[in-house]
């Protein structure tokens, strides 16, 4: 015979009850304190499991707009601040060359040698700055997505109708470098309905964020969470 397991409140300890809790969703709510948590989805008849649901992470958003709903992330955070000194210090350090070296007399090579070092500078410069004023919106209707990244322009902006989307799912992409060591990052990603996958969001995204981006496309177009090869393990 099979004890059946009492699912107690971690924030209470009041017994949950049946009505507190949402398997489809993978989640509950505490009937006597109004807590939420996950809990374990159980398996479909094919034996996929779904994922717990994802709760608003602290670094995004949502708005409720008259016709659907508008997902918003800042990309300024503490690490930016190391960024806007590193640059302050390169871009110092090419001015302070460049006062020397475009003086009379001074030799060509001077102005010159440091080219690449001055579009590097650049590139960092630009990138500082849109990660200071840079926000990303994902606006979710009934008849599609769309993703924006301003006021600083920047490539990836789009907008892509329901009949496109076929499946949505996150990938984890480690990067490992000899001076630094690995870097982890996250990115959502498409499959249209052709079968061919194209990464819609990535840049600075954590896996709670990711993951909670999937649901929320998903669950406002439609789609019904399937296993995709590559996805972040569930």
């Amino acid at each position: 015979m099979i004890t059946p397991v009492l699912l107690k409140c971690p924030a209470c300890g009041s017994a949950l009850e049946a009505k507190d809790l949402d398997q489809n969703r993978g989640i509950a709510k505490c009937g006597h304190c109004g807590a939420l948590m996950s809990i374990a989805a159980p398996p479909r008849a094919d034996g996929f499991r779904a994922r717990p649901e994802v709760l608003l992470p602290p670094a995004l958003h949502t708005i409720e707009l008259p016709d659907g709903l508008e997902i918003r992330r800042r990309w300024f955070t503490p690490a930016v601040i190391f960024l806007v000194i590193f640059c302050v210090a390169w871009d110092g350090f090419l001015l302070f060359w460049y006062g020397i070296a475009l003086k009379a007399g001074a030799p060509l090579i001077m102005s010159l040698f440091p080219l690449v070092h001055v579009a590097v500078g650049a590139v960092l410069t630009y990138s500082m700055v849109a990660s200071i004023f840079n926000t990303t919106r994902v606006r979710l209707t009934w008849k599609g997505l769309s993703i924006s990244h301003s006021p600083v322009p920047w490539p990836g902006n789009r907008t892509i109708s329901r009949e496109e989307v076929g499946q949505l799912y996150c990938r984890r992409v480690v990067n490992r470098n000899q001076d630094r060591g690995a870097t982890t990052r996250y990115e959502v990603w498409m499959c249209d309905t052709n079968g061919k996958s194209r990464k819609l969001l990535g840049a600075g995204l954590d896996e709670q964020q990711a993951l909670f981006l999937e649901q929320r496309i998903e669950r406002a177009l439609g789609i019904v969470d399937r296993p995709v090869a590559g996805e972040i393990e569930r």
